[in-house]
């Protein structure tokens, strides 16, 4: 859920900075690197709409998974079922 929200909050130049971070010492290896390139590449081309969604998407990826650990915590048989299929998506 942390993610989410900072995905959400996190202005996209941010992410530009982060990726060029990471990449940085690859890039000056193999200015040619694929995973590297990908990398840059969306993050140059990362639209509001896509981070807007990859927020949500993340949000609401840790809501579910809260409830489930509420749920199994509180030794109900139905989430047993629920948490071991969620946990192989």
């Amino acid at each position: 859920m942390v993610a989410g929200v900072a995905t959400c909050l996190v202005p996209q130049r941010y992410f530009l900075v982060l990726a060029l971070w990471v990449t940085r010492d690859e890039c000056a290896e193999d200015p040619h690197d694929p995973v590297a390139n990908v990398l840059l590449h969306i993050v140059q081309h990362l639209s509001v709409d896509s981070q807007r969604f990859a927020g949500i998407y993340l949000m609401g990826h840790g809501v579910i998974k809260l409830w489930l650990v509420a749920g199994l915590l509180r030794e109900r048989l139905r989430y047993f079922p629920v948490s071991i299929v969620s946990s192989r998506c």
